[in-house]
């Protein structure tokens, strides 16, 4: 019945501006063929269709190499790394778009939030990220990271990328300002890393993370 389903809806998994849920699947069966499916069926119907379309999580991770290519290709300046464990299994990653980078040293103020969260999905992990805030207020994306979760590994290892990303003219600043939501694991990585004395204030995580969650 899943494959049925993908077949019939295809046309709404292939929706770029909106996700076709389990329960608009449950409704239009309802409505357009007069079936009643359960939560577990829509879901197996959604989880189906969307790889029909979009292909599958596992499959995704070979890519990664080519599109490390493209965007290296298209975006100067561009930081990027990601580690493969034993057996070629993707484990963590790291990119900076060129622009973002040269945004933040060249127009926002020496202080930039560092927050993290949870993936939802088959892969799980977490997604951390560095913001800047220019002179209106703005957010400004620096660096993102993809890693098993946040702890004091993964936290020291993005911090390392992200301050040799910026550079040693930003990274030993003495105003250079940290902020999070108190997370040890990032504290740790912040005094473990940093060059310079810093502070790390306890007041980013909604403008941080916050602002991730509305936007995308």
């Amino acid at each position: 019945m899943a494959c049925q389903m993908a077949i019939l809806f295809r046309k709404e998994f292939a929706k770029c501006d909106c996700v076709y849920t389990p329960n608009q699947l449950m409704h239009d069966m309802r409505i357009d063929y007069g079936i009643t499916i359960t939560y577990k069926q829509a879901y197996s119907g959604c989880k189906r269709g969307t790889e029909a379309v979009r292909g599958s999580p596992d499959d995704s991770y070979q890519y990664l190499v080519g599109y490390r290519h493209m965007l290296q290709l298209h975006n100067e300046g561009k930081k990027w790394r990601f580690i493969l464990m034993q057996m070629m299994l993707f484990c963590i990653i790291f990119f900076a778009l060129g622009a973002c980078l040269h945004g933040f040293k060249t127009w926002c103020r020496p202080a930039f939030a560092v927050d993290g969260t949870h993936l939802s999905g088959d892969g799980h992990g977490v997604l951390l990220l560095a913001v800047g805030f220019d002179a209106n207020d703005q957010i400004l994306p620096i660096a993102f990271a993809i890693v098993d979760s946040e702890n004091n590994e993964s936290c020291e290892w993005f911090m390392q990328q992200l301050f040799d990303a910026l550079g040693t003219a930003v990274s030993s600043r003495e105003d250079l300002v940290v902020c999070s939501d108190g997370s040890q694991s990032i504290e740790h990585g912040v005094s473990t890393v940093s060059q310079s004395p810093m502070w790390s204030i306890a007041y980013g995580h909604k403008s941080c993370c916050g602002s991730l969650n509305v936007e995308t």
